[in-house]
């Protein structure tokens, strides 16, 4: 399979250490009033820094073979589909999707996973006869908030707990507010991109749905840690 020599690049017993020798800027100086420092990179959430396995097996397995990966008619094609369908299935592995679960790659990072989001839920839709409300969390970036902004719907931030995470008691009120049959979605962080307190999920999840709303989670700041 294509993607089994990029495995067999990073093959270590020690694979966080092998993955960090190829961090491209590491140890790169910059000029400061006081002389030149040595770059401390600390924005992983934000962006994470490339390396150089991925993009030297990008340039030599992947580029070279580039083409569109919808049809099977060249060998181009069938290799890129081949590889867009292996990558789907190690993401699945990778996050214990079942069968009943869908891996869709939807852009670059959160902010277009979310734009997908407000695409297939309809919000769109002209033809609601009650505004939709889409309920966030305390600690949401940019990505998880704009977007629903700029959809129409009703946005409602739901006050932080005493224990860091979504007011629950809140949410709750704020559920039994909205008027029943009416399309609502809790759209909510894993995790704190800043303190990194994580969120229960699971009781977050059991209270939307117990009155009907659509639970969405985003797991940009706790997913790759």
């Amino acid at each position: 399979m294509p993607l089994d020599d990029f495995r067999n690049t990073i093959a270590s017993n020690d694979i966080i250490a092998e993955l960090r020798t190829g961090l491209i800027g590491e140890g790169m100086k910059f000029k400061t009033p006081f002389g030149n420092q040595t770059l401390t990179y600390a924005d992983y959430t934000a962006s994470g820094r490339a390396l150089s396995q991925v993009e030297n097996f990008v340039a030599e397995q992947v580029l070279p073979f580039y083409a569109n990966s919808h049809t099977t008619a060249s060998f181009c094609g069938a290799h890129m589909t081949q590889m867009r369908q292996q990558a789907r299935q190690i993401i699945a592995d990778l996050t214990n999707a079942g069968p009943d679960c869908s891996v869709i790659f939807t852009g670059s990072g959160a902010t277009s996973a979310i734009n997908r989001l407000v695409a297939l839920s309809g919000i769109n839709n002209r033809d609601h006869t009650v505004r939709p409300t889409i309920l966030i969390g305390p600690y949401e970036h940019h990505s998880n908030i704009l977007p629903w902004r700029e959809s129409g719907a009703k946005v409602i931030e739901i006050d932080e707990a005493d224990n860091g995470g979504p007011d629950l008691a809140m949410l709750e009120q704020e559920l039994q507010s909205c008027k029943p049959g009416s399309l609502i979605i809790g759209s909510f962080s894993i995790a704190s991109n800043v303190t990194g307190i994580v969120t229960d999920a699971d009781a977050v999840t059991r209270l939307l749905k117990q009155y009907g709303a659509l639970a969405f989670w985003d797991y940009a700041g706790g997913g790759p840690y």
